[in-house]
């Protein structure tokens, strides 16, 4: 009883989906994005976001495994048994609770016979060559074992105009191993250890229909009617700045991902009387380094450079009663510690344009950074570090009443508990990472806060949730081969820490005396109303989801599935732009959501099967400030961002 599209293996593998961005061609609802600095998976119009410190709204769950962050998701998919997409807060089953819907993967496991495989595939066109293959079978009476291994590489579908390359160029090697060892006819021990390496240089991310500069060009407005890459253009960048419209041709001073993963899972299958044992270890850690041409042209103005460090170690044990009785129940317990480390920075070259620029800004005329404020940027950079330890344990259950032949009651119930430590600092240093020296020291922070939003802090915190999520499930079998179900679920997402807010969270008196901003109005101190407070804390997230479906089946060759849903979010966590390069964390969200979901499968014939699937999807927001589009002009309270409120979310499908 619940709204759940299941893709086998066999039918990813002969489609070619290689991953979750594919996957959506065959599940209505799901999305998946690679922005310039994270990714974004979505369901029915729900995703995190790319900020660090978000808990993922999608939850990823792998052989039992949760992969709670959004660079796990990158990892391309290989020898599987299956996936599964749930939508829908999923709050009792699975070891770390999600709030807008799960991916359940299930990897191929070692088989009682011999089998292997192998497929080879090239493409001329891009130069994609893909390698796969598996070895799987008993070693002893009671031992099994299966060593899957993946290898591709693409010269990429874009061309780079700026370095005459194409792009992204991709290299991508998996390799799995299982083993199995039935100890006895009531216990089964399985051990999976992964690794897998994923590089990318450059990015699938193109410029197109950009706007002008609002206004008539004049001595305050010298770039009014130019374009973005007019500009760029004017100040002698490179001419592939200009490629401004669809045409799988970019330009960019060069990006790329270095990726690595480790993952090991240890399964205990054990049998005691009538009761079914589970209990799942986990250990899954990942680094990358990335740089990103952030400002997205092949125009030398900034870059930023990311890299990341995740451990993560887990236990769950469950318990499950035999089905077919009058009452029939699982439970189970959860834990979980990990510990984060994400740094990036801001770096501006000397030959950068924001150099010339910033030294001729009219708005430090009068001020100590007239004439140099370009100047004491150049060469430099803002690293900023985040590091997080987090530990989490749950407990939950679920009691199903069999009340006759044809209805049923679920209650299910989970209670966690999440502690999170983060500290967040930013300083400015040389390109190199080394100390700023002399007037430098001085002049760079200055012109860091006064032109960019961005000043040095050192933040810490702690904090501790507790949540009780309930679920009711009523089930009615109309006939042998028709289920309805109404279903209500309360879903939640951990609230964190802001690992990319530019500011501190006060200012502090010093960072008032910055140069003023033109139309930016001031407090009796000085600073800058709502341009110098950043964020650090924020709550957590919570869903109420009500579903009504049907599962129905005819003659034993169509079936379809329904689900018409509501589903409330509240507190939600959502970044709000800053004014100029960053984008503050904070609870400020809330959004209705109702759709129906139809999907169909008909056996025409032995040798053939049909399938459709559509969704509809009203996605509103109640309450909700973001970013401005281009030219849109502010309504929030902060007179930076502007009011959704009745309009819809991206990924909405």
């Amino acid at each position: 009883p619940v709204a759940v599209s299941a893709v086998s293996g066999v039918k990813i593998a002969e489609q070619g989906v290689t991953g979750i961005e594919s996957l959506r061609n065959f599940v209505p609802t799901l999305w998946m994005t690679e922005t310039a600095i994270g990714n974004n998976i979505a369901i029915r119009g729900v995703f995190s976001g790319v900020n660090p410190g978000f808990e993922q709204s999608v939850g990823t769950y792998v052989d039992g495994l949760y992969r709670g962050r959004p660079q796990q998701t990158r990892a391309p998919f290989m020898d599987l048994e299956r996936v599964e997409v749930l939508r829908g807060p999923q709050s009792i089953l699975f070891g770390k609770n999600s709030i807008a819907g799960a991916l359940n993967i299930t990897t191929a496991r070692p088989t009682e016979e011999l089998a292997a495989g192998a497929s080879a595939l090239y493409e001329p066109d891009f130069n994609e060559q893909e390698y796969t293959g598996y070895l799987s079978g008993p070693i002893t009476d009671s031992v099994r074992a299966r060593v899957s291994a993946r290898y591709r590489e693409t010269d990429g579908h874009l061309k780079n105009l700026t370095l005459s390359t194409d792009e992204p160029n991709r290299e991508e090697t998996s390799v799995r191993g299982w083993l199995e060892w039935d100890v006895s006819e009531d216990l089964r021990l399985s051990l999976k250890a992964e690794k897998g390496e994923f590089d990318v240089v450059g990015r699938q991310i193109e410029i197109y229909s950009e706007l002008p500069v609002p206004g008539a060009p004049g001595p305050t407005n010298p770039f009014g009617g130019l374009t973005y890459s007019q500009i760029l253009a004017a100040l002698g960048q490179d001419p592939s700045v200009l490629n401004n419209y669809p045409d799988y041709k970019r330009s960019a001073n060069g990006d790329f991902s270095n990726n690595d993963t480790e993952e090991y899972v240890f399964t205990v299958d054990w049998k005691l009387g009538d009761l079914d044992l589970t209990a799942i270890t986990g250990y899954s850690k990942y680094e990358f380094v990335e740089l990103c041409d952030c400002d997205f042209t092949g125009g030398n103005v900034f870059g930023v450079g990311m890299a990341e460090e995740f451990d993560q170690l887990s236990q769950e044990i469950r318990l499950s009663s035999p089905t077919g009785g009058t009452f029939e129940y699982l439970v189970g317990a959860y834990y979980e510690e990990a510990d984060l480390t994400f740094g990036d920075t801001i770096f501006v070259d000397g030959g950068s344009v924001l150099v010339p620029l910033l030294n001729g800004n009219p708005a430090f005329i009068g001020t100590p950074l007239q004439g140099v404020a370009g100047t004491a940027v150049a060469n430099t950079g803002t690293p900023r570090l985040f590091d997080q330890d987090s530990t989490a344990y749950a407990v939950f259950g679920q009691l199903t009443w069999n009340a006759t032949e044809s209805f049923r009651g679920t209650l299910g119930l989970r209670y966690t508990n999440e502690e999170k430590d983060a500290t967040r600092t930013l300083t400015f240093t040389t390109i190199d990472g080394d100390p700023l020296s002399g007037a430098q020291a001085i002049l760079a922070p200055a012109t860091y806060g006064a032109a960019f939003n961005v000043r040095a802090h050192d933040l810490s915190g702690s904090r501790s949730e507790d949540k009780l999520l309930p679920s009711v499930i009523l089930e009615y079998d109309v006939s042998d081969s028709i289920l309805t179900y109404l279903s209500w679920s309360q879903g939640s997402k951990s609230g964190g820490f802001d690992a990319r807010s530019n500011n501190p969270t006060v200012p502090p008196a010093t960072q008032c005396n910055t140069a003023p901003v033109p139309g930016q109005p001031r407090d009796p101190a000085g600073c800058l109303w709502g341009r110098e407070i950043g964020t650090f804390e924020f709550e957590d997230e919570n869903a109420d989801n009500i579903e009504l479906g049907a599962k129905m089946s005819f003659g034993g060759s169509f079936e379809v599935n329904a689900a018409l849903y509501f589903t409330n979010y509240q507190d939600m966590q959502v970044s709000t732009f800053d004014g100029s390069l960053g984008f503050n964390v904070q609870n400020a969200g809330e959004a209705d959501i109702m759709g129906l979901e139809l999907d169909a499968r008909w056996r025409a014939s032995e040798h053939s099967l049909l399938s459709a699937a559509v969704a509809y999807t009203d996605f509103e927001f109640k309450d909700y400030f973001g970013q401005c589009a281009y030219g849109q002009t502010p309504d929030a309270p902060d007179g930076i961002n502007c009011n959704y409120k009745g309009k819809t979310n991206e990924f909405v499908a």
